[in-house]
């Protein structure tokens, strides 16, 4: 009895081995990750950027309130914590996506409210703050020929006019960092591309968070006000 259990004892120390030298065999082939740093700065400002398919931030947009209690996490100011607003619609920011395939087959009763190039995108996302788009984020369809995430970042370098050398990418995304705005491409089950401003813009998650958070005290205020018992 105890040669059979020496025999199971040994097997599965041989097992754990050779399970663990294939996983380093796996690690070591695995191909690196490939960081390429930028190599000159970004001095464009968002007043300078031109439309990228027909959407500019700080454009004035009119964006239909979708009716639903819409939450917004404000960014955490003079070191204090974010804090969750609720039904920040009646605040004044609005945030709508649009699916391309359905406004296209007539699916859906949205429409978008500005003229934009919709060719090879699938979900389209606005988010406005008193009536000027403030952020976007255009997703493609997957079953277009993917670029990676290198070739669109060209792509959109040249389409906006900004220095490719200011992008800093690594092989499922890239960002650059501009004087007052920051674009994201990036790659999970197809590419995607968001544009929006920095603290320093007027239009940045920063300024928005301090004027939701006033407006907020001032609805909660003005609700406690109109008790009537």
């Amino acid at each position: 009895m105890k040669s059979i259990l020496d025999t199971v004892i040994k097997l599965k120390f041989v097992f754990l081995i050779v399970v663990l030298f294939i996983s380093l065999v796996q690690i070591s082939c695995s191909p690196q990750t490939h960081i390429k740093h930028p190599t000159e700065e970004c001095k464009i400002e968002l007043k300078d950027l031109p439309p990228f398919r027909g959407l500019k931030i700080g454009m004035p947009l009119k964006l239909e309130p979708s009716g639903l209690s819409v939450k917004y996490q404000t960014d955490s100011l003079n070191s204090n914590k974010g804090q969750e607003i609720d039904n920040v619609e009646e605040l004044g920011y609005i945030i709508r996506v649009f699916n391309i395939n359905n406004l296209r087959n007539g699916v859906t009763d949205m429409k978008l409210p500005v003229t934009i190039d919709t060719k090879d995108l699938k979900l389209i996302t606005l988010v406005t703050f008193d009536g000027n788009l403030v952020r976007f984020r255009l997703e493609y369809d997957e079953n277009m020929k993917s670029p990676s995430v290198e070739d669109a970042t060209e792509k959109l370098a040249d389409a906006v006019k900004l220095p490719l050398g200011s992008f800093s990418l690594t092989g499922i995304m890239s960002v650059c960092y501009c004087k007052d705005f920051i674009v994201n491409i990036f790659h999970k089950n197809t590419i995607a591309l968001e544009i929006f401003p920095k603290y320093e813009s007027t239009f940045s998650n920063r300024n928005i968070s301090k004027i939701l958070i006033e407006r907020d005290k001032e609805r909660t205020l003005k609700k406690q006000n109109t008790f009537r018992p």
